[in-house]
């Protein structure tokens, strides 16, 4: 009876690890792009303006409006008040356009609403940049392990509120991790983090990770062409 305890466990502890995600190459690339950002020491939330494009502060005026921003086609603006803001899409409109892959930029508005319009724009409009919904948490770090760049967006249903958007990052765990914690991921927000898991990252917007209204979508690695 106890061989067969023993016999047991040791193929249950074969199927777990064999249900750990494994990370290719490509993604080995990706993760070292991503600590090279050093996301923990740029893009912090601040009340002062910053460089979207390096996470440093700046004293650029805003650029003009991206006229495939819905927020452009009528002109409106979201009045915000002078306080904290959290730079979480332009960190990841900075990632991929260093990598040679479109989402909407920072243009016009602020950028603190942009998560919001990424989410929109990214259902309406991404299919025509490459950019595919995932239906799962699970392939949505497998895909990130193996190279393709796979972002994690929240819309706030208040139009001047923001919302939140993440880059998943390669890493080693299994379906069941996955399920209780999300993907690993790296983001700017409230709280910089270059390594920590979707839930953690999506803690201080009520509803988002528990009621799974965080969306997934993925971009294979930009082309020779389309990085110039």
């Amino acid at each position: 009876m106890l061989k067969t305890i023993m016999a047991f466990l040791i193929l249950l502890q074969c199927a777990c690890l064999s249900a750990q995600a494994k990370i290719t190459d490509k993604g080995q690339q990706l993760s070292k792009f991503l600590d090279g950002l050093q996301v923990d020491k740029k893009w912090l939330a601040s009340v002062e303006k910053i460089d979207w494009q390096t996470g440093e502060f700046s004293t650029k005026t805003d650029p003009p409006k991206d006229p495939r921003d819905p927020a452009a086609k009528n002109g409106n603006t979201p009045a915000i008040d002078k306080k904290l803001r959290t730079h979480s899409s332009s960190f990841v409109a900075a990632a991929c356009e260093k990598l040679g892959i479109y989402i909407l930029k920072p243009a016009g508005q602020p950028s603190c609403l942009l998560s919001n319009a990424q989410y929109d724009w990214l259902l309406s409009a991404g299919a025509e940049k490459g950019w595919t919904q995932l239906l799962l948490p699970n392939e949505a770090q497998d895909l990130a392990n193996q190279g393709n760049i796979v972002v994690a967006v929240w819309k706030n249903l208040d139009p001047e509120k923001p919302g939140h958007i993440v880059i998943v990052r390669p890493c080693e765990k299994n379906d069941s991790q996955i399920t209780n914690e999300g993907p690993d991921i790296i983001q700017a927000g409230t709280r910089n983090y270059n390594s920590t898991t979707l839930k953690e990252g999506f803690k201080t917007y009520k509803g988002a990770f528990d009621n799974s209204e965080i969306l997934f979508f993925s971009h294979p690695p930009a082309t020779a062409a389309e990085k110039k």
